[in-house]
This record gives C-alpha cells, sequence and structure tokens, in this order.
C-alpha cells in the first residue's frame, strides 16, 4: 500500500506509523515492512505475540508504532491497542517480503529524519504462515513532524482519505 506525500518543506524531526484495525488469527505470523521515499527501510512488527507457539488472535487493534513508546509490543502473549516501539523478534535481514526494494533496513523510526519526506511511502504486509489471513481494516497513517512543527504534527497522511491536510492515498482495506 502507498502513501504519496508532498508538501513537506522542513526536515522531519519526527514519524509515527499507525494501523488502524488490524485483525488476524495470531498475531506471530504478520510482518509489516515500511519503506520511505528516500530508500529507509524498518520492519515495525515480526514475531509479536502468541503464546509458546499457540496461535493468539488480534482484532481491530490500532498499533501506533513510535521510537519514544515505553516498550516494544509483546514477544508472548495478546497483541492489544497501543503505542509500541518497531518491534522485530527475527534479526534485522529477516523476514523477507515480496517485492521488497534493495536497502539497508534500521531499527529505528528515526532513520526517516530527511530534509526530503515527500514521495512515495510503501507498506508492506505479509503472513508468513498458512491457515489464516488479516486485514488491516481501515488502513494506515503516517504522522509527520517537521522543524517548523510547534503544536504538533505538521502533516498526517493516511492511505485512505488522502492527508488530512492535503495530498492522496490509496488501498483502505488491507488484506493479507
Amino acid at each position: 500500500s502507498i502513501i504519496n506525500v508532498s508538501g513537506v518543506s522542513n526536515r522531519v524531526t519526527k514519524v509515527t506509523v499507525t494501523l488502524h484495525g488490524l485483525t488476524h488469527p495470531n498475531s506471530r505470523d504478520i510482518n509489516v515492512f515500511l519503506v520511505g521515499p528516500k530508500g529507509q527501510q524498518i520492519v515495525l512488527m515480526s514475531e509479536a505475540g502468541g503464546n509458546s507457539g499457540a496461535a493468539t488472535a488480534i482484532t481491530n487493534a490500532i498499533l501506533i508504532f513510535d521510537d519514544t513508546a515505553q516498550s516494544s509490543l509483546p514477544t508472548n502473549g495478546p497483541v492489544t491497542s497501543g503505542t509500541y516501539k518497531p518491534s522485530l523478534f527475527t534479526g534485522l535481514n529477516s523476514p523477507s517480503f515480496p517485492d521488497e526494494p534493495a536497502g539497508i533496513r534500521c531499527d529505528q523510526l528515526a532513520a526517516f529524519k530527511d530534509p526530503d519526506a515527500n514521495g512515495l511511502w510503501r507498506l508492506f504486509v505479509v503472513d508468513d504462515s498458512t491457515g489464516g489471513s488479516g486485514s488491516i481494516g481501515a488502513g494506515w497513517s503516517l504522522s509527520i513532524t517537521s522543524e517548523d512543527s510547534t503544536s504538533g504534527p505538521l502533516v498526517v497522511y493516511d492511505n485512505y482519505g488522502g492527508n488530512l491536510n492535503s495530498g492522496y492515498g490509496t488501498d483502505k482495506n488491507l488484506e493479507f
């Protein structure tokens, strides 16, 4: 899924990503990968939740990924709505994603601090097991704060109604 960002003129100081309505019968099967317009890459979620190999469902959760969150997603137990650090429990170069561009993966959203946040931001979501399917029922969004933002994010983009200030996006319901 793609969000096209435009109109950001100053250096980005913070990026957060929100998944709206994440549902799957086994949260451990979900892998979420973000690629920025300059090729920056981060796995937001991989191998999170579950219970000693047993499936743990996630239902209509709202997950916010923010470097300043207090904790990562749980490695065991249920994944619930909340704000979390990017949570990769498989190693920086795993898992792989179909149509993944070449580039260097980072472990923090700080990798997206760049003088130019304009362009295509791509979210890849993969179910790495058989026997279940999932969705992000209300899409995903980016919150971009730049140097000139004194009262919160300058630009909030989503992939189903566009930039809440300007711009556009695609694919409200993501199924995987």
